[in-house]
């Protein structure tokens, strides 16, 4: 049983409410899931990288599921204090379904789509956030400097050490990611 504020919702977060979505499941790895098809031929998990082997994800089992956007939640429920976003590649299209600054934002990044997180933290500045932070697996710590460093790539509620400007971080970003080394992740925290 479920405690009294809790709410579950069947649906998907999305761009438009009450739409069919198709999320796409790895049975083997739950933790994996998309509803981007792009995350799917694009990231480690198809590419692989050092550590990890190509194709190491079948996503071979989907699901429809209805939408629901983060403006309508928010309005109906109420702005929480932290929003999450863990999607595997699906954070722009998530995103894209806020028309107003909530309150602290945080969602996950892999370095092979760097250009949709770039488009987020653009779409979150222009909605008023204008700090972030990172947190995450760098390899290339040194040369990230505006980066939390931490082994276990997005820890769990971990905040990073330090926030700066939003276009300071999305200059980091684009400096040091690197498409096809496929290793740095973590999470990008938005206030």
């Amino acid at each position: 049983n479920l405690p009294d504020n809790v709410v579950f919702l069947n649906r998907m977060l999305s761009s438009h409410d009450n739409k069919i979505e198709i999320l796409y499941i790895d049975p083997y790895q739950l933790g994996i899931s998309t509803a981007s098809k792009d995350f799917m031929e694009k990231s480690r998990f198809k590419k692989g990288n050092p550590s990890l082997p190509s194709d190491n994800s079948i996503w071979d089992v989907s699901a429809e599921v209805l939408t629901i956007t983060l403006d309508t939640m928010t309005d109906r429920w109420g702005t929480p204090d932290l929003i999450k976003i863990d999607v595997e590649g699906y954070e722009k299209t998530v995103l894209s379904g806020l028309s107003k600054k909530a309150k602290t934002i945080c969602f996950e990044w892999h370095e092979e789509m760097i250009d949709d997180y770039i488009e987020c933290l653009e779409k979150l500045k222009s909605l008023g956030y204008d700090k972030a932070g990172i947190i995450g697996h760098i390899s290339n710590k040194e040369e990230a400097k505006l980066f939390t460093h931490h082994e276990e790539g997005d820890p769990y509620m971990t905040e990073p050490d330090d926030f700066y400007e939003i276009d300071d971080i999305m200059m980091e970003l684009k400096r040091t990611s690197d498409l096809d080394r496929r290793v740095n992740y973590g999470m990008i925290f938005a206030i």
